[in-house]
């Protein structure tokens, strides 16, 4: 992917070609492991963590990635504040 879109100043947008391509070597990859990931996850007794928990928790980040978040900057800098202060304590 990196020689389709060059570097620095002569950086493009790949093609949509060129794009589809490239996500299709993705979910075939994907289809390819996904057989492996699971006989694995439940030789580890985890898939019901994968499934119930993983996933979910996947698919929120993923939303909140995409919607973003708000955040408080007087909320942060009071939390900045006070982490200084806890630092402090522990230096000394």
């Amino acid at each position: 992917m990196k020689k389709s879109m060059g570097k620095g100043a002569k950086r493009s947008l790949p093609t949509q070609e060129v794009l589809n391509s490239y996500i299709a070597k993705i979910a075939a990859s994907i289809l390819e492991v996904k057989p492996l990931m699971i006989k694995r996850l439940e030789e580890e007794n985890m898939l019901d963590l994968y499934k119930n928990i993983e996933i979910k928790v996947a698919r929120v980040l993923a939303n909140m990635e995409f919607e973003g978040i708000h955040v408080s900057k007087k909320a942060l800098d009071e939390m900045s504040h006070e982490f200084d202060e806890r630092i402090k304590v522990f230096r000394r």
